[in-house]
C-alpha cells in the first residue's frame, strides 16, 4: 500500500522532503516509522501484523495510535491516501479494532 496523499502540509512535506517543520518534536520519529510501516504494507492486516493498533473509525476512515495523544488517520483503497495527524480523542478510542488474522498466511 503506497502512501498516496496527504491531508496535512507538515506530513506531506516531512514525508516528501524531511521537513518536519509543523510537526510536534516528540512524535517525529514514530510518526516516521508509522509511515513507513503504512507504506510497507501490502494489505490491511498487514498493518495489525506488523504491531500497530488500527482501528476504523465510524467515518470510515482508519486510525493508528503514534503516542497516547496524537494518531494518524487515513483512508484506503489500494493505496494508503488523505493521511493526516489528528488529536486522539475518546471517541477515536472506541473505533473498532481491525482483526487480527489467527495464523500467517490463511486470510491475507
Amino acid at each position: 500500500m503506497a502512501v498516496r496523499s496527504f491531508r496535512n502540509d507538515a506530513l506531506r512535506m516531512l514525508w516528501d522532503h524531511g521537513d518536519p517543520a509543523g510537526v510536534p518534536e516528540p512524535i517525529i520519529g514514530p510518526l516516521l516509522q508509522t509511515l513507513r510501516r503504512l507504506h510497507a504494507a501490502v494489505k490491511l492486516r498487514d498493518i495489525a501484523l506488523m504491531g500497530l493498533d488500527l482501528r476504523q473509525r465510524a467515518d470510515g476512515r482508519y486510525a493508528v495510535a503514534i503516542t497516547p495523544a496524537w494518531e494518524l488517520t487515513f483512508m484506503h483503497d489500494w493505496h494508503v491516501f488523505s493521511i493526516d495527524l489528528e488529536r486522539r480523542t475518546r471517541r477515536s478510542d472506541h473505533a473498532r479494532a481491525v482483526e487480527k488474522p489467527s495464523r500467517l498466511g490463511r486470510g491475507l
